[in-house]
């Protein structure tokens, strides 16, 4: 256990983690091999329908993706412990105005403001949800959402 802590506590320091690519092994006699772990999100893809997700206000369901118009949450229900490193992925396909933050953990990420493949690694401060917030007068699309933990063994 003490040996994760200090990996994650080194993970943090780190701009860019130096095992945040597909998976590694520690060295210094360690023995631990690291890796994202898989995607925890259920219907990211939104396929049919946004079943699994609470669209607030100003979010609908439009052809495989989800559209805000507003300032309310999209959030889906995901096990978040403090600390956990998530890489979190998804996609702007349409952008026509404002930002949108994702969180996880209660830890923020980027504001995004542009159309494309955003992804980005956040180190929860606590329990909590994966959650999109928009700003007020945002108007975008959001489809292929992923989220995967950090994990050592």
């Amino acid at each position: 256990m003490k040996r994760l802590l200090i990996f994650q506590l080194l993970f943090t320091l780190h701009a860019s983690p130096v095992f945040a690519w597909g998976s590694a092994s520690m060295g210094g006699g360690a023995g631990l091999t690291c890796s994202w772990g898989s995607n925890v999100v259920v219907n990211g893809t939104f396929t049919g329908n946004a079943n699994n997700w609470t669209l607030g206000a100003g979010w609908a369901y439009t052809a495989n993706t989800v559209q805000s118009t507003g300032d309310g949450t999209l959030s889906q229900t995901v096990s978040v412990s403090a600390s956990q490193i998530w890489r979190i992925s998804y996609d702007i396909p349409t952008y026509l105005a404002g930002t949108v933050t994702v969180s996880i953990g209660g830890t923020n990420g980027t504001a995004r403001s542009s159309s494309g493949t955003h992804t980005e690694d956040i180190t929860a401060s606590g329990a909590g949800n994966l959650i999109f917030t928009p700003a007020v007068g945002a108007n975008f699309t959001l489809d292929n959402v992923t989220a995967r933990l950090w994990t050592c063994e």
